[in-house]
């Protein structure tokens, strides 16, 4: 039996299976979050009926794809660090000064306290930054172009105690207090806070001895009475055999101090002549 409309609607079944295929292989959101006006072809004898259907199709697809993306942008933070800090070598390091530092650093133990997961999420985050930094110029950035390295990161929350961790152990004490407060006002940094919190301590306590070291005694017993309340901020970490050792570090360097300031004394008393 011969269908006298077939001609006209052929066109507009064949534009329909069509949008039915590329909906399964391409993205349809436009600049602006819409369906692009070009995922619609005009033709002379299709019926509304069959745009309305397929506006709507395309509307409902670009609402999922919206959703995804802030989902996954969600689930990262970017935190102001370069993966050359990360691993403590200067910008200029060259590539087989990255492996050893990464090398290093993934053979090296961590302290004690932090859960199971850093130590996962620490040996992922060392492999993403080597690989960054010897497969992709964005990062790295070019010396001889004076292209300099990209100055931020971009990384999973599950890695964050991770990345505090590696920037604890290079030094970058200033750089783990400020991302630590940070990012605890954060809802998704929740299941992390421990870790979070014990690399904040840690923190505290290596600027406690850089005081002490350069004679700032007061500067460095605030920084461990801020390590104290860190810790005992959480009831898992009050237990921590960390600020004991702290002050026993702390005690032992003003022995030494005042040992050599006696020390001093008498030389100057036995040879006055150095006035």
């Amino acid at each position: 039996m011969a269908f006298p409309y077939a001609p006209a609607i052929a066109p507009s079944l064949y534009f329909v299976a069509r949008i039915g295929c590329f909906d399964q292989k391409v993205s349809l959101v436009g600049s602006h979050g819409e369906a692009s006006a070009a995922s619609f072809c005009v033709w002379s004898h299709a019926g509304r009926s069959d745009v309305v259907l397929e506006r709507r199709k395309l509307k409902s697809v670009d609402t999922r794809i919206v959703e995804n993306t802030q989902m996954k942008s969600s689930a990262e933070i970017e935190i102001p660090v370069s993966c050359y800090q990360l691993i403590g070598v200067p910008d200029r390091a060259e590539k087989d000064e990255i492996v050893k530092a990464v090398m290093g650093l993934k053979n090296a133990e961590i302290d004690e306290g932090y859960t199971t997961d850093v130590v996962a999420a620490r040996q992922d985050l060392l492999m993403d930054v080597r690989d960054k930094l010897l497969f992709e110029p964005e990062y790295a950035g070019n010396l001889r172009e004076k292209i300099p390295p990209k100055s931020s990161l971009q990384i999973p929350w599950s890695w964050l105690p991770g990345a505090l961790c590696l920037l604890q152990e290079v030094g970058e004490s200033k750089l783990v207090l400020e991302i630590g407060q940070t990012s605890l006002q954060h809802q998704n940094a929740k299941p992390y806070t421990d870790d979070l919190i014990l690399s904040m301590a840690l923190a505290e306590c290596a600027v406690a001895k850089i005081g002490f070291e350069k004679k700032k005694v007061s500067q460095g017993f605030e920084a461990l009475a801020r390590a104290q309340c860190l810790l005992r901020s959480k009831p898992s970490l009050t237990k921590m055999t960390l600020l004991s050792q702290a002050w026993n570090t702390t005690l032992r360097m003003l022995v030494m101090v005042s040992r050599l300031k006696n020390l001093l004394k008498s030389l100057h008393l036995l040879a006055p002549w150095n006035y």
